[in-house]
């Protein structure tokens, strides 16, 4: 894909023919797929009889400002090019098998639109744009010429580095709220950065002696400010390197990586790799992020804290792979997936996080498995159960009879509130500081001593593997010096089952019996699952890309909602912002002075299937036309209430088609528990969810 260094080469090469020149004339051939929220034909009549004041340019996005609106957006997609009339197309490398031949042909082959330019003297000059795999993109913005960047597409990217380099404060910011490896978060184009592409970003890495695995955060931490400086300088360097050139790959330094990093499948990259004091190395192609990453191995190393796990990880010049796949591979390895896609931050990608190396990981996961099976009922006379998955430390002894001894819970909202979510570096060391004292006060408080206990469990997953380790170790090693039992407890089942321990005898209310509907809801998930007995559950929904526990906490940040009035928790915070009087009940806006509520349509209205990315892109898509800081209290908490109400409509809804499929199929249903941190939402307690829509309701 051409990265921003050729956009930024093609941009030159458009504005030194187009500005200040009326564009005489406009051909372009249907495309449904590249003229994006446009047709061929408005394109057309957008542009010709109008002139050129600037080429300008955004990430890998460039645009023409016009004398009149609407404006063209142009993005080249995985395999587009510029061409211009009577030289050489601008090629993303010269080997490329996608690329234009020179010739005098006119319009050249794949062209979607082809322009011509005319000067006040009456001279012509001919462009095209040409993509022979329809992956890029042209679009129409119809807003004043100053606007462009301040709506879509553009206002999505981030900071162009080397048209607004953020300062290392804001980057150091930006990486500490990322849990991903930090080339996925380079790549992200509505990251931290947008324009940087495969290439560049393994050549930041490269020169700043990075692995691509490490996670961003790491790099966020103050025993690293000098990592952080040091890519902070490379990716400016970098960039104005490869643009200094106009992108002509024959003119990069020749110790660039650059040169040396397409040669997977071939024995060049087991040639050893020169090094700058004339030493040499070999290089690797790990996967991260879903992308081909070149590593430099006696340079790139990670942290000893860390481990990289083996899959889709392959040495350069590996054997077994035919010549065809070989050369596929060479000129298209950039091609194998678009990186602009949105970052899943509940994916820790390729990496093991600290506290657990390779071999302790899979330790710790065949550990795990052994202790799937359910434990004989009534065998334990009393039990330690720990859990440290994200942002609480937790102890608890529980006996044989579900009879809870004690219950410690220890938070770290004040560590995380600075970053503006769960950091996980500082996460895994509060938890390793916070365990010892969470497992004496339960003792205590349960009047017991070690060699009481009977057996030890922790949560063994899902959750952040740092987290989980320190867990994981604490239980293990208690069981291994006291000749006790350990079991490890699957994080979600734990959810669905915890209406047991909050029954009888610890509470008047009666267990649940199966089967029955668990709606797990938290920062992780957002499952629901019919429960037919411990062990054996069937999951009818899940969701499609973020958790409804994720969405809240975002949009309560976007509203800067202080974390202090949920006490520490964004979305508790976010709760009792839009409802300070403790009832759910909507103002209204005309009585307020207030505009119309805004409406955020629900998802997947056929389908078991959840989906929360959309309804807090629609929030953010509001507060990009009105920012939050320009807004009132009173028009924040009316944005905040109709948010959390599509939240909870859209868990309403599968609910009851849950209710209507299974009912169907003659299943019976006895009640609903609802679990996980969102479980105590004041609208989700008030909403038919919780009542008579599956009978009886267990909130914990």
């Amino acid at each position: 894909m051409p990265e921003l260094p050729e956009v930024e080469a093609a941009r030159k090469k458009l504005e030194g023919i187009a500005k200040g020149k009326r564009i005489k004339r406009v051909q372009a051939k249907e495309d449904t797929i590249v003229f994006s929220g446009t047709t061929h034909e408005n394109f057309i009549k957008a542009l010709e009889g109008k002139t050129v004041e600037s080429v300008n340019r955004l990430g890998k996005n460039f645009y023409l400002v016009l004398s009149s609106s609407p404006h063209p957006i142009l993005h080249f997609g995985m395999s587009g090019q510029a061409h211009i009339r009577g030289e050489p197309p601008l090629a993303y490398r010269s080997s490329s098998s996608t690329a234009v031949e020179a010739s005098t042909e006119w319009p050249p082959k794949y062209a979607k639109t082809w322009i011509e330019f005319e000067g006040k003297a009456g001279e012509r000059t001919e462009w095209a744009f040409c993509d022979a795999r329809r992956l890029g993109r042209i679009k129409l913005v119809d807003v004043e010429a100053d606007e462009i960047e301040k709506v879509p597409p553009l206002s999505e990217l981030g900071a162009d580095p080397l048209l607004n380099m953020p300062s290392l404060d804001t980057l150091c910011i930006a990486l500490a709220k990322r849990k991903a490896p930090i080339k996925a978060v380079l790549l992200d184009q509505n990251g931290p950065f947008c324009g940087l592409g495969n290439y560049l970003v393994d050549e930041i890495l490269y020169q700043s002696a990075i692995h691509p695995s490490l996670p961003s955060s790491y790099l966020s931490l103050p025993t690293s400010h000098s990592l952080l400086s040091t890519i902070h300088t490379q990716i400016q360097q970098v960039v104005r390197t490869a643009v200094a050139v106009d992108a002509d790959a024959d003119e990069f330094p020749k110790e660039w990586l650059f040169k040396f990093r397409w040669g997977k499948g071939k024995r060049k990259a087991n040639v050893g790799f020169v090094l700058p004091d004339g030493s040499t190395s070999t290089i690797s192609f790990v996967t991260v992020g879903g992308r081909t990453s070149a590593v430099v191995d006696r340079v790139q190393l990670l942290p000893e804290e860390f481990a990289v796990k083996d899959v889709g990880a392959s040495k350069g010049g590996g054997k077994g792979k035919g010549r065809k796949k070989r050369k596929k591979e060479e000129e298209s390895e950039e091609e194998s997936e678009e990186e602009e896609g949105a970052l899943d931050e509940g994916n820790d990608g390729d990496v093991v996080l600290p506290h657990l190396s390779r071999s302790g990981a899979v330790k710790a996961e065949k550990a795990a498995d052994e202790g799937d099976a359910d434990p004989p009922a009534g065998r334990l006379r009393s039990g330690r159960k720990r859990g440290a998955t994200k942002d609480d430390t937790c102890a608890a002894v529980v006996s044989s009879e579900r009879k809870i001894l004690s219950n410690v819970v220890i938070k770290q909202h004040t560590i995380h509130e600075s970053f503006g979510g769960i950091h996980p570096m500082h996460a895994m060391k509060a938890h390793q500081a916070d365990m010892p004292e969470a497992i004496a006060r339960a003792l205590s408080e349960a009047n017991l001593s070690l060699n009481d206990i009977d057996a030890f469990a922790c949560t063994r997953g899902p959750g952040m593997p740092g987290c989980l380790g320190v867990c994981n170790a604490s239980a293990k090693a208690l069981a291994a010096a006291t000749s006790k039992p350990f079991l490890g407890v699957h994080h979600m089942q734990a959810h669905a089952l915890t209406p047991f321990l909050t029954a009888s005898p610890n509470t008047d209310s009666p267990a649940p019996e199966f089967p029955f509907l668990t709606l797990l809801l938290s920062g992780g998930h957002t499952l629901l699952l019919l429960a037919r007995s411990i062990s054996s559950f069937s999951i009818l929904a899940t969701t499609h890309d973020e958790s409804i526990g994720a969405s809240i906490d975002k949009v309560a940040r976007a509203l800067q909602v202080p974390w202090a009035l949920g006490a520490g928790s964004p979305g508790a915070a976010l709760e009792k912002f839009a409802f300070p009087s403790g009832a759910a009940s909507p103002s209204s806006p005309s009585m307020c002075g207030l505009p119309p509520d805004p409406i955020f349509t629900i998802p997947f209205p056929r389908e078991m299937a959840f989906s929360y990315a959309g309804i807090r892109s629609a929030v953010t898509r509001l507060l990009v036309a009105e920012p939050a800081e320009s807004m009132s209290d009173e028009r924040r908490r009316q944005v905040a209430k109709c948010y959390m109400d599509a939240a909870f409509e859209h868990i309403e809804e599968k609910v009851g088609m849950a209710m209507r499929n299974l009912a169907k199929e003659g299943q019976e249903v006895k009640g609903l528990v609802v679990s996980g941190g969102v479980a105590s939402n004041l609208i989700l307690r008030q909403r038919r969810v919780t009542t008579s829509k599956a009978g009886r309701a267990w909130q914990t």
